[in-house]
């Protein structure tokens, strides 16, 4: 684990982009799920994007060690511990989307099945322990509300905080099937 000391200036300013991240995976999740019955590069970009910040915030949550300038959960919580663990998703993640790899096009004969809702749902499931344990003084405004909105049981409201929608719908689906490229 980097044992690099972060400010809490620094922990509030990174804290700007993992609710960016957040704000992303909803949207992205929920464009994802209205897009299903499309055969279109915008359904792609759709996913990769989706998968990208989903990514993103399971190296933020499970990673026990920095590469460089990273930010992690544990920078703001020493003794961080996530419920659950990233498992083979990870590879998948970077074989699908990140890398160009002689592997793709062998993942690629069979449409991939993203459970995006159960991802979403995780990363929720890990936000909350998160939000649970880190001091008010090391997170920006929207996740001090989130913060208070959780610590009050309601969940129900983050997709409509976080990217501004006005619905309380569900995802419309728990899988969404592409063949990635």
């Amino acid at each position: 684990m980097s044992t690099t000391y972060r400010s809490p200036k620094d922990l509030v300013a990174v804290s700007e982009h993992l609710f960016y991240e957040l704000k992303m995976l909803h949207f992205t999740a929920r464009e994802a799920a209205n897009r299903q019955a499309e055969t279109s590069e915008l359904k792609n970009a759709v996913v990769e994007s989706f998968a990208m910040h989903l990514r993103n915030l399971r190296d933020f949550f499970y990673k026990t060690s920095a590469l460089k300038d990273e930010a992690l959960a544990r920078h703001y919580l020493g003794t961080w511990a996530p419920s659950g663990h990233a498992g083979k998703l990870d590879g998948e993640l970077s074989r699908h989307i990140v890398h160009l790899s002689y592997k793709r096009p062998r993942l690629d004969e069979q449409p991939k099945e993203w459970p995006i809702s159960a991802l979403v749902k995780e990363i929720d499931d890990l936000l909350a322990d998160f939000l649970a344990q880190v001091p008010e003084s090391h997170l920006c405004p929207d996740l001090r509300r989130l913060k208070s909105e959780f610590s009050l049981g309601s969940r129900v409201g983050f997709v409509q905080s976080a990217v501004g929608t006005t619905t309380n719908a569900p995802f419309t689906t728990s899988s969404i099937s592409t063949p990635l490229l």
